[in-house]
């Protein structure tokens, strides 16, 4: 039986009240913006006790540009035959038509809803349903990925067995016209085929040329994720009429997210140039019809995500990452040094620059405010922005979390620690509610995944995947420490190589700095730490536990605990030997030195361990193995298999029940 929601604090039921803002597009106009919502279809607080698969329910929503006036576009039941979400809306380039993707009998299809009156149609109907898309600039026809058909032309393989590895379902273009021919559906036309794989992983995988005539697209030799990344892929075009393919770029790092110049005589496109996780990446300009790339200017942490040209030409949009920040950047195409184009204080997520190129729509929130869908007014002309007097004004559009109750927030101080080697880390330290100073607190030190990922300023109460519930920690008396320990993103290449063949060496270092550290500030009571991780988080938390017996409780979703049997049966096998820069055949003596599975003998940590039965990110193997180590032991260990979850919970009532498991676990050992 879950605890009961304690009024006037943060719970993870009421952190389950807080709604995701996504997929913000601002009209060619400037004047409207479209934007989601997702939330619990049914709400854990109503959901009957026996149900199980409810899913979160995304619906777009409509609003003038300085937030008035909105209202919700669609609605699930009259669309979708019982499948609620609408998702992935655009423009279309005059900006008189709304489409989206909605699910219908389980594949995503394409909708048109015109503005001026009407209802929306259907589009597409794919055997396999549509993965992204996008309008040609002429606004007659759109562009999308599906993925093809078995041999025997079923949508999934046969039931009596699976030959693995082959005759692998590659996801391909096609384009279909937007208006009807003689009153009934335009039939969809295939672009491109064969051996190869158009990637889904981006939003801006593909763009249209300017004349409407051509596509340039990623490509990738699989569709399987382990063997698509850190050698992700390469960028073609393809002739719309003809079908014929160019190669542009061909490379043996990573080649992605082209974009054409407004005047279709240019390409801009991201670029990983070593072909390791961490990875060192800029943009690069080149000829459409081909010829040799020209790099950009370096950006702070060189990971740029292009969101395309300025209007003028002249400048690129980008995101990346400054420390806690994911900020929005402009980049003179001459070769200027990048403009940070702010803002300064808040977190920056699904950003989408509009047809005309003169609004980009995203969502922002920070520490105390949740997210919420803002416009971005760029400045012109370019030259105001390049001398950096002004950066754009934003106005908040959505109102989507305007009703959260207003329970106290523990505060959180950026702080920073100097670990061996001298390093420099930073951490987000949140207090108690109502902490007292001077007064020490049981501490959870939290860890993130990836390894690259990082810790941001977003808001403490967002219970979004792969975020603990932190709010209700702090309404709990807890602190909590998230450490961007060298590995992470935001700081830079450096940093992130500076774990390279160390897993589990400088990273752990700087957990061990960080903890000794907030202990020194008088916070910490060193005789009631936990510890807690997220996939890679959870590894250096098993990881942790078995290298001290400082921490009193130990929390893993989804750990990696054997890199041998791990890198044998993730998706993701490149991940680990990319970082040791081996196979596990060429040195196991490292891959079993730094798996928490061989190091296990004499752990005392209680320890829960929590994992999606379908997870094939990290399968639900490497929690089984750690288990049986501990039990064996008589260590205290309980571990929860979530049914249908895979890395993370798409389901309401599992996203609730493993937050509010977590804190149980740690009130009863802290």
């Amino acid at each position: 039986m879950p605890p009961p929601t304690l009024l006037g604090q943060w719970t993870p039921r009421e952190m389950m009240r807080v709604r995701q803002v996504g997929d913000v597009h601002v009209a060619p106009d400037g004047q409207r913006v479209l934007y989601t919502v997702t939330a619990a279809a049914s709400t854990p607080d109503h959901a009957p006790a026996n149900s199980s698969g409810a899913q979160y329910e995304t619906q777009i929503y409509l609003a003038q540009a300085d937030g008035s006036g909105s209202v919700k576009l669609t609605e699930g039941e009259s669309l979708t035959e019982g499948e609620p979400s609408a998702t992935h809306p655009q423009w279309s380039p005059d900006g008189g038509v709304v489409s989206f993707l909605a699910d219908r009998h389980g594949n995503r299809d394409l909708y048109l809803w015109p503005l001026n009156g009407g209802e929306a149609r259907q589009l597409t109907s794919t055997p396999c349903g549509i993965g992204i898309y996008k309008w040609s600039p002429d606004g007659r026809h759109i562009a999308f990925t599906t993925q093809d058909l078995a041999a025997d032309g079923e949508t999934q393989s046969p039931r009596t067995a699976t030959v693995i590895g082959e005759a692998l379902l590659m996801n391909h273009l096609w384009v279909v016209a937007i208006d009807p021919i003689n009153g009934k559906r335009p039939e969809p036309r295939r672009l491109t085929q064969g051996d190869f794989n158009v990637a889904t992983d981006f939003a801006d995988t593909l763009d249209w040329s300017a004349d409407s005539s051509a596509l340039a697209f990623t490509h990738t030799p699989t569709p399987q994720q382990g063997n698509r990344w850190p050698v992700y892929g390469d960028i073609s075009s393809v002739d719309v009429a003809s079908g014929a393919i160019e190669s542009l770029v061909k490379t043996e790092a990573t080649a992605f997210s082209p974009m054409y110049s407004p005047d279709g005589e240019w390409l801009v496109y991201a670029h990983i140039e070593r072909p390791t996780w961490p990875g060192i990446g800029d943009l690069f300009v080149m000829p459409a019809s081909g010829g040799e790339p020209r790099r950009l200017h370096a950006t702070f942490d060189r990971k740029p995500l292009p969101l395309g040209w300025s209007a003028g030409g002249d400048m690129i949009y980008y995101v990346d990452t400054l420390r806690t920040y994911s900020r929005v950047g402009a980049l003179a195409v001459d070769g200027g040094a990048p403009i940070d184009l702010g803002p300064q204080d808040k977190v920056l997520s699904c950003a989408y620059l509009n047809h005309s190129r003169s609004h980009i729509g995203c969502v922002f929130e920070d520490l105390e405010s949740p997210p919420e869908a803002f416009v971005l007014k760029l400045k012109s002309p370019m030259a105001e922005t390049l001398t950096g007097r002004s950066s754009p004004g934003s106005s908040q559009v959505s109102s989507a979390n305007d009703r959260l109750p207003d329970h106290p927030l523990g505060s959180t101080q950026l702080i920073t620690w100097e670990s061996t080697s001298r390093a420099q880390v930073e951490g987000l330290l949140t207090y108690p509610v109502n902490h007292e100073p001077g007064r020490r607190c049981p501490l959870i030190v939290d860890l993130h995944g990836g390894p690259h990922w990082f810790f941001s300023q977003v808001f403490v109460a967002n219970p979004q995947p792969y975020q603990f519930p932190l709010a209700a920690f702090a309404a709990a008396g807890y602190a909590v420490l998230r450490c961007n320990i060298r590995g992470s993103g935001g700081y830079g290449p450096a940093f992130r190589f500076d774990v390279m063949r160390d897993l589990g060496g400088a990273d752990f270092e700087d957990v061990m700095a960080g903890l000794d550290h907030v202990i020194d500030l008088g916070v910490a009571d060193p005789e009631r730490v936990g510890v807690l991780g997220w996939s890679y988080g959870a590894y250096l938390s098993a990881w942790a536990i078995t290298q001290t017996h400082r921490f009193k409780a130990a929390c893993m979703l989804a750990p990696v605990t054997n890199l041998i049997s791990f890198t044998g049966t993730t998706d993701n096998h490149d991940l680990f030997p990319g970082y040791l820069g081996a196979e596990f055949w060429d040195d196991a003596e490292l891959f079993l030195a730094r798996s928490p599975v061989m190091q296990v003998r004499g752990v005392t940590t209680p320890t829960l361990l929590l994992h999606g039965e379908q997870d094939t990110r990290v399968p639900i193997t490497q929690s089984f193995e750690f288990y049986d180590a501990l039990r064996q032991q008589g260590c205290e260990v309980q571990m929860v298999a979530y049914p249908r979850m895979r890395h993370a919970p798409a389901e309401p009532e599992q996203h609730l029940d493993l937050m509010e498991r977590t804190l149980a676990w740690f009130d009863r050992f802290l």
